[in-house]
């Protein structure tokens, strides 16, 4: 595996993270966002801003180091430094790739499902007088999260094939 391919295959890998984690965060913001500054007028269009911004850089950032990976290697000159061109690893990128997304989902399962409970037996502790909408939002962003996860981890190779598809050489072992 030469250093570029190391590089492409690290860059991918975090790319899924960053999308990831981005999804999360950005359903995050927006509800805390729109929870305070709700109302119109100066105060509602920072928010926005803030929230339009947010959503551009969660979407923007995983897209290149997924689909331009190469151009973000070169950009960054990420090959220079190395002592040797080559990587003794035998296994094809996808397979890695494969595995990172398996253990990404795994990882939003294993961090989401204790969430989900707690909010769920919050919900039902509280009085009827005291439910306020918020928290029902909380056990749906949850519940999302953790399907998300387990989407993820069952459709694995599809994804891996969605994300190598921009390259001629998918099954290249370098």
């Amino acid at each position: 595996m030469t250093i570029k391919t190391f590089w492409i295959i690290f860059l991918k890998i975090a790319g899924i993270i960053f999308l990831v984690r981005g999804i999360a965060m950005t359903l995050d913001f927006a509800l805390n966002t729109f929870m305070i500054y709700g109302e119109v007028g100066a105060d509602g269009f920072y928010g926005m801003i803030m929230f339009v911004v947010t959503l551009f850089l969660y979407i923007f950032i995983p897209l290149l180091m997924l689909f331009k990976t190469s151009w973000v290697v070169e950009t960054l000159h990420l090959e220079r430094g190395f002592a040797e061109n080559k990587i003794e690893l035998n296994a094809k990128r996808s397979s890695i790739i494969s595995v990172a997304v398996i253990i990404i989902g795994g990882y939003l399962v294993i961090e989401s499902l204790p969430q989900l409970f707690i909010q769920i037996f919050g919900y039902i502790n509280t009085t009827s007088i005291y439910r306020a909408e918020f928290e029902s939002i909380w056990i749906l962003f949850h519940a999302i999260k953790l399907i998300l996860g387990y989407l993820i981890m069952t459709n694995s190779k599809s994804i891996v094939l969605f994300i190598e598809k921009q390259k001629p050489y998918n099954n290249e072992v370098e």
